[in-house]
């Protein structure tokens, strides 16, 4: 039996900010870390279910989002080496959250850094958002990555699928004949960071009925609420 292992949210921690690096979206993130997140979030927890997660040796891991904080470049130099100590990546999905798009930045000094970690099979490292959806094959599992990642306003902590990125998921999943298989050939995970589910994503979900979608907990019953009959399995947030 193919074993997925899901984690999500890790945040891992912020280093310190320059003055200059604070002047947009990032001040008020910066400060609800030191004020509130930074109790939330331990290292010591994370390490934690990182060592389980090894220990049990599972088929593949998914991680759906938020490694980093406010993204200020030094924290995605600081996740790529968490990432690198973590696992390979074939071995490891990542899926970028909204915190991972908290501002735009170079691609090649922030989610570059982890490009690997979120190709498609057969695929160079990610060259930028336009890489998704992905498409990765273990076992019998075709494991589709999705991406909401958008930077957002201010107060804002949504994020889209966009029109263009279902079309290209409904293409994917011709090109590489996902629908023929589901007859129980082939079963199909969608990897994603659900905190914003939009009604363009339920309808995907919809017509493609996934086996499992996996993301985060901010909406658990954001896809019920749709009418979906779809197994979730959401990690805490």
């Amino acid at each position: 039996m193919f074993t997925l292992a899901h984690l999500s949210d890790p945040h891992l921690p912020m280093p310190a900010a320059r003055p200059g690096q604070l002047l947009n979206k990032r001040a008020t993130g910066y400060v609800n870390w030191w004020r509130n997140r930074v109790h939330l979030h331990r290292p010591e927890a994370l390490a934690g279910i990182v060592a389980d997660i090894k220990t049990e040796k599972p088929d593949h891991i998914a991680l759906t989002g938020d490694l980093v904080n406010v993204a200020l470049p030094e924290e995605f130099r600081c996740a790529a080496a968490w990432l690198a100590a973590f696992d390979r990546p074939d071995r490891l999905t990542v899926i970028p959250g909204n915190h991972d798009v908290y501002v735009p930045i170079p691609w090649d000094e922030g989610l570059g850094l982890w490009g690997a970690y979120m190709a498609g099979d057969g695929q160079p490292s990610a060259r930028g958002f336009d890489v998704f959806p992905t498409i990765r094959r273990r076992d019998g599992v075709a494991l589709i990555g999705l991406s909401t990642g958008v930077p957002k306003p201010p107060l804002f902590a949504t994020g889209d699928l966009g029109s263009a990125q279902i079309a290209r998921a409904e293409q994917l999943l011709v090109h590489h004949h996902v629908r023929s298989e589901l007859a129980g050939q082939v079963d199909l995970v969608g990897m994603l960071d659900p905190d914003d589910i939009s009604a363009e994503h339920a309808q995907l979900i919809g017509r493609e009925r996934p086996s499992q979608d996996v993301g985060q907990v901010h909406h658990p019953n954001a896809l019920e609420r749709s009418g979906l009959n779809c197994a979730q399995r959401h990690a805490p947030s």
